[in-house]
Protein backbone atom coordinates (compact mmCIF):
# COMPACT_ATOMS: atom_id res chain seq x y z
CA UNK A 1 0.00 0.00 0.00
CA UNK A 2 1.33 3.85 -0.93
CA UNK A 3 0.42 6.50 1.54
CA UNK A 4 0.94 10.09 0.23
CA UNK A 5 1.41 13.26 1.74
CA UNK A 6 2.60 16.71 1.33
CA UNK A 7 4.66 16.72 4.81
CA UNK A 8 7.97 15.65 5.83
CA UNK A 9 6.74 15.97 9.40
CA UNK A 10 6.77 12.52 11.70
CA UNK A 11 5.33 12.51 14.90
CA UNK A 12 6.07 10.21 18.08
CA UNK A 13 2.86 9.09 19.79
CA UNK A 14 3.46 10.57 23.48
CA UNK A 15 0.46 8.55 24.37
CA UNK A 16 -1.61 5.16 23.79
CA UNK A 17 -3.62 6.85 20.20
CA UNK A 18 -6.76 6.15 19.22
CA UNK A 19 -7.20 5.52 14.85
CA UNK A 20 -9.54 3.53 13.25
CA UNK A 21 -9.35 0.89 10.44
CA UNK A 22 -11.97 0.09 8.27
CA UNK A 23 -11.99 -4.26 7.70
CA UNK A 24 -13.73 -6.69 6.03
CA UNK A 25 -15.11 -9.12 8.57
CA UNK A 26 -15.99 -12.62 7.36
CA UNK A 27 -19.09 -13.69 9.27
CA UNK A 28 -19.14 -17.11 7.54
CA UNK A 29 -16.74 -18.68 9.79
CA UNK A 30 -17.77 -19.90 13.58
CA UNK A 31 -15.39 -17.39 14.40
CA UNK A 32 -14.63 -14.06 12.28
CA UNK A 33 -12.06 -13.02 10.63
CA UNK A 34 -10.44 -9.72 9.56
CA UNK A 35 -9.23 -8.66 6.24
CA UNK A 36 -7.87 -5.92 4.83
CA UNK A 37 -10.16 -4.60 2.16
CA UNK A 38 -6.91 -3.77 -0.70
CA UNK A 39 -4.39 -6.79 0.51
CA UNK A 40 -6.95 -8.85 1.91
CA UNK A 41 -4.18 -9.52 4.97
CA UNK A 42 -5.68 -11.35 7.57
CA UNK A 43 -5.53 -9.42 10.90
CA UNK A 44 -5.95 -10.97 14.33
CA UNK A 45 -7.40 -8.82 16.76
CA UNK A 46 -5.51 -7.18 19.71
CA UNK A 47 -2.21 -8.16 18.80
CA UNK A 48 0.66 -5.62 18.19
CA UNK A 49 1.84 -5.60 14.58
CA UNK A 50 5.29 -3.92 14.13
CA UNK A 51 6.80 -3.56 10.51
CA UNK A 52 10.35 -2.30 12.02
CA UNK A 53 11.24 1.27 10.86
CA UNK A 54 9.36 3.65 8.00
CA UNK A 55 11.01 5.41 5.52
CA UNK A 56 9.41 8.22 3.80
CA UNK A 57 10.32 9.41 -0.08
CA UNK A 58 10.00 11.60 -2.11
CA UNK A 59 9.08 11.05 -5.91
CA UNK A 60 9.71 13.07 -8.94
CA UNK A 61 6.24 14.55 -8.54
CA UNK A 62 7.76 16.09 -5.12
CA UNK A 63 5.16 13.67 -3.02
CA UNK A 64 6.22 12.43 0.18
CA UNK A 65 5.82 8.38 0.10
CA UNK A 66 5.67 5.49 2.02
CA UNK A 67 5.35 2.54 0.83
CA UNK A 68 5.52 0.17 4.04
CA UNK A 69 3.58 0.72 7.05
CA UNK A 70 0.56 0.14 9.10
CA UNK A 71 -2.40 2.15 8.03
CA UNK A 72 -5.16 3.59 10.08
CA UNK A 73 -7.45 6.72 9.93
CA UNK A 74 -8.04 9.67 12.00
CA UNK A 75 -11.92 9.99 13.62
CA UNK A 76 -12.81 12.48 10.78
CA UNK A 77 -11.83 10.05 8.38
CA UNK A 78 -13.61 7.52 10.03
CA UNK A 79 -16.71 9.24 11.15
CA UNK A 80 -16.98 9.81 7.16
CA UNK A 81 -16.78 6.23 6.75
CA UNK A 82 -18.89 5.28 8.72
CA UNK A 83 -21.81 7.45 7.04
CA UNK A 84 -21.31 5.98 3.88
CA UNK A 85 -21.45 1.77 5.54
CA UNK A 86 -25.10 3.33 7.05
CA UNK A 87 -25.99 4.78 3.57
CA UNK A 88 -24.23 2.14 1.29
CA UNK A 89 -24.32 -1.09 3.56
CA UNK A 90 -21.95 -3.69 2.40
CA UNK A 91 -21.91 -2.45 -0.83
CA UNK A 92 -18.94 -0.50 -0.04
CA UNK A 93 -14.77 -1.37 -1.32
CA UNK A 94 -11.74 0.56 -0.32
CA UNK A 95 -9.29 0.27 -2.47
CA UNK A 96 -6.20 2.90 -3.25
CA UNK A 97 -4.67 3.17 -0.38
CA UNK A 98 -7.18 4.14 1.66
CA UNK A 99 -9.36 5.98 -0.90
CA UNK A 100 -13.08 5.13 -1.65
CA UNK A 101 -14.71 5.07 -4.74
CA UNK A 102 -18.07 5.44 -6.52
CA UNK A 103 -19.09 3.69 -9.50
CA UNK A 104 -20.53 7.43 -10.71
CA UNK A 105 -18.89 9.78 -8.51
CA UNK A 106 -15.78 10.66 -6.14
CA UNK A 107 -16.76 12.17 -2.72
CA UNK A 108 -13.69 13.66 -2.15
CA UNK A 109 -11.64 12.74 0.00
CA UNK A 110 -13.95 9.87 0.45
CA UNK A 111 -15.14 7.89 -1.88
CA UNK A 112 -16.88 4.79 -2.90
CA UNK A 113 -16.78 1.30 -5.01
CA UNK A 114 -19.04 -1.46 -5.00
CA UNK A 115 -17.79 -4.73 -2.90
CA UNK A 116 -14.56 -6.47 -4.89
CA UNK A 117 -15.03 -10.44 -5.11
CA UNK A 118 -11.25 -11.22 -4.30
CA UNK A 119 -11.96 -12.66 -0.83
CA UNK A 120 -14.57 -15.57 -0.48
CA UNK A 121 -17.39 -15.83 1.99
CA UNK A 122 -20.25 -13.41 3.66
CA UNK A 123 -18.39 -10.24 4.61
CA UNK A 124 -19.56 -7.06 6.24
CA UNK A 125 -17.37 -3.66 6.27
CA UNK A 126 -16.79 -2.65 9.98
CA UNK A 127 -14.54 0.09 11.41
CA UNK A 128 -12.57 -1.16 13.99
CA UNK A 129 -10.73 0.94 16.62
CA UNK A 130 -6.87 0.91 16.47
CA UNK A 131 -4.20 1.74 18.94
CA UNK A 132 -0.69 3.65 18.00
CA UNK A 133 1.31 2.29 20.96
CA UNK A 134 3.23 5.32 23.01
CA UNK A 135 6.95 5.61 21.31
CA UNK A 136 5.41 4.80 17.97
CA UNK A 137 7.03 7.08 14.89
CA UNK A 138 3.83 7.81 12.73
CA UNK A 139 2.87 10.54 10.09
CA UNK A 140 -0.72 11.30 9.09
CA UNK A 141 -1.27 13.20 5.91
CA UNK A 142 -4.11 15.90 5.21
CA UNK A 143 -6.52 13.22 4.08
CA UNK A 144 -6.73 11.95 8.04
CA UNK A 145 -4.71 8.81 6.78
CA UNK A 146 -1.95 7.34 8.99
CA UNK A 147 0.54 4.65 8.82
CA UNK A 148 2.92 4.03 11.52
CA UNK A 149 5.59 1.27 12.10
CA UNK A 150 3.38 -0.19 14.77
CA UNK A 151 -0.49 -0.90 15.49
CA UNK A 152 -2.33 -2.95 17.36
CA UNK A 153 -6.30 -3.41 15.85
CA UNK A 154 -8.40 -4.34 18.83
CA UNK A 155 -12.10 -6.26 18.72
CA UNK A 156 -13.57 -2.86 19.59
CA UNK A 157 -16.14 -1.67 16.26
CA UNK A 158 -17.68 1.39 15.62
CA UNK A 159 -21.50 0.33 15.08
CA UNK A 160 -23.23 1.44 12.11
Amino acid sequence: MCWIGKSNDWKIADKNTKTFKAMYMDVSKEEPKYYAPLTTYEYELNKLYDVGSIELVINKRGERIIEKGLHSFSLRVALGINKLIAQYGENVYVINGYRFFDDKKSLSPLVLHMKSNTLKGNFKLVLLVCTIPEGTKYYENEDGEIVSNKLIVTDKRIEV
